[in-house]
């Protein structure tokens, strides 16, 4: 599956240090060996951890990252609609950060 290469380059914007690879049929960003967040066809996969899932799943353009079938726990797709503004984006990626940076380095 391709992805949107103008959304991964913003996402790149936003995360400089971060490790890029290619997951997923996408592309995904690490920090610390956590995925923290990914750009899949024109999406954005977003972890944003267990306990914030519902809330995410309640606003404007996120659905459950089910790849497999089955949903994700603690990951949402944002669609590339909710995230026109760049302020929109900063936010998601903020949240995903939030999550990771609470979990032990790989």
């Amino acid at each position: 599956m391709a992805y949107d290469e103008g959304l991964a380059e913003r996402v790149r914007d936003l995360l400089p240090d971060a490790e890029e690879k290619r997951m997923f049929g996408g592309v995904a960003w690490m920090e610390r060996g956590n995925l923290v967040v990914g750009v899949l066809g024109d999406d954005v996969i977003a972890r944003v951890g267990p306990v914030a899932s519902d809330a995410a799943l309640a606003e404007d353009g996120v659905r459950p990252f089910d790849f497999t079938g089955r949903p994700m726990k603690g990951w949402v797709v944002v669609a590339q609609e909710a995230l026109a503004e760049d302020e929109d984006l900063e936010t998601w990626v903020a949240r995903c950060r939030a999550f990771t940076d609470g979990l032990p380095a790989k």
